[in-house]
């Protein structure tokens, strides 16, 4: 690689910035180091400056220069390539920084990390024609186009794994029968975990609904039951679009006592003995993993990238290793609100890119699973593109009851119902892929009834309260015994 290249694509300075914003703006360690490699640096020194600091934020939760100089002195470390690095770590210190453009300095070092890599790729492709100018022109230029695509997509490569299925399914299989990590999660819905499996890590799971109809009861009953779960071994962030977190608390109150979240709200629940004892009661009996294990942010109206930005960073700063999280991104929205856009194929591409990109997220953490909401058109249609479907693990249509429907199906089988609509993971008693059921009329003619599961959602607590099946089965042994010849009404 000649001097030229050397000194355009080593961006000394910009790695000297970089490193000095890091130290100095510990905040953006998270999101730098989750995305970024200490090879990616020119220079030795400051890549391995960049594993001190990250191996140290990772121990003590911040950095500073005692801190940093300790742990290298600690490994043994006084200088590299000659040069002292205490002394250089100090000066780290002294350079002025503008924090608005930190990941504008690791871009730019990125960027460079790859015309490097290019541009020795254009050298041994040109060594490689020179070498083989007797070959064919097919043969050669298959060659030089290997060479080259090699080294442009090396880094995605390293995260891309190409496996001989059948050779190393016996590995596989005994690997899995002594695994420890999980590769599920339980919600504590019994027959959800049965039929679903529960959340499968690096999962999305999407819940639609209309407006007004529960899916941030749903969801945040969800996070706080599957925290609560020992084994789960779970750390919850709610990433809420809609839902300052004084809200959030005051429905936490609610659910924990089934009273009102007004009273919570505005503080009156003090003015009645009643509720001061429920609260007491409450307090003194929340499980502590709970209390140090379920985190809420009110993100209004941040865009995706930003919203992300702020989950990975929850995760480096709070999740340990051996741990797992699940995060609720409550909900998938449009930018600019659906006036702002054309026509529906605007809407259903932004939401279904939105939908990618929450996928690719989750798939970037060692253990982590999502689940997210978007809401239903007025006809109760999915108002999401086919990428939604494409990208999700498992989508459900959650819906609220109509009053006929809670009067035919009983009081006692719920408010609500949770439908699927399109499953990639099963669980170990999954109904089958087409999710119905067989009855048989009175006439002895036979026909299918979609499945779906029961829940009953009060004062924003949700209880699983059986399936579709359970109340047909319900109302046939009802009607049986009372022989009642209007069964035909109810199939």
């Amino acid at each position: 690689m000649s001097k030229e290249i050397n000194e355009k694509t080593a961006a000394k300075e910009t790695e000297r910035l970089g490193l000095a914003a890091l130290l100095q703006a510990n905040d953006f360690i998270p999101e730098v180091m989750a995305i970024f490699k200490p090879e990616f640096f020119f220079w030795k020194e400051h890549g391995m400056i960049f594993t001190l600091i990250t191996t140290t934020y990772k121990e003590k939760g911040s950095v500073d220069q005692t801190l940093l100089i300790i742990k290298m002195r600690h490994l043994g470390i006084k200088e590299v390539n000659g040069l002292d690095l205490d002394l250089y770590i100090k000066t780290l210190y002294n350079i002025p920084i503008n924090s608005d453009h930190i990941l504008d300095y690791f871009r730019e070092i990125f960027k460079m990390h790859v015309c490097r890599k290019t541009y020795s790729s254009l050298n041994k492709a040109q060594t490689y024609i020179n070498s083989n100018l007797d070959k064919g022109l097919s043969e050669i230029l298959n060659e030089v186009q290997k060479i080259t695509t090699d080294s442009v997509t090396a880094n995605i490569e390293e995260k891309v794994k190409i496996v001989k299925v059948y050779d190393e399914l016996s590995n596989f299989l005994l690997d899995r029968s002594k695994q420890e990590i999980k590769s599920r999660l339980i919600t504590g819905f019994k027959i959800f975990d049965d039929w679903y499996g529960g959340l499968v890590i690096k999962g999305v799971y999407v819940f639609a609904a209309p407006a007004k109809v529960g899916k941030s009861t749903f969801l945040n009953f969800l996070a706080y039951q599957m925290a609560m779960i020992k084994d789960n071994n779970l750390k919850v962030l709610i990433l809420d679009t809609e839902l300052e977190t004084d809200f959030a608390m005051s429905r936490a109150a609610s659910s924990l006592t089934g009273e009102n979240e007004f009273f919570f709200l505005d503080g009156s629940y003090v003015k009645h003995p009643g509720m001061t004892r429920k609260v007491n009661e409450a307090m003194k009996n929340l499980d502590n993993r709970v209390k140090d294990r379920i985190h809420h942010a009110y993100i209004g109206n941040m865009d995706i990238e930003e919203v992300l930005s702020v989950a990975r960073r929850w995760y480096i700063n709070n999740v340990k290793e051996g741990e797992n999280a699940l995060i609720i991104y409550d909900y998938i929205k449009l930018s600019g609100g659906t006036s702002q856009l054309s026509d529906h194929w605007k809407e259903y591409q932004e939401i279904g890119e939105k939908t990618d990109k929450l996928k690719k997220f989750i798939s970037s953490l060692p253990s982590a699973t999502l689940a997210t909401s978007i809401q239903t058109n007025a006809q109760g249609g999915i108002a999401m593109s086919k990428q939604v479907l494409w990208f999700a693990n498992n989508v459900y249509i959650l819906q609220r009851k109509t009053l006929e429907e809670i009067q035919q199906d009983g009081k006692q089988n719920g408010t609500h119902k949770l439908i699927e609509e399109v499953t990639r993971n099963l669980g170990p008693q999954t109904m089958g892929s087409s999710g119905y059921f067989e009855v048989q009329n009175p006439d002895g003619r036979r026909n299918y009834v979609q499945n779906h599961l029961n829940f009953k959602f009060s004062n924003f607590k949700v209880e699983e309260v059986g399936t579709n099946q359970d109340v047909y089965s319900q109302r046939a042994g009802t009607l049986s015994a009372e022989e009642d010849n209007s069964a035909k009404d109810f199939f």
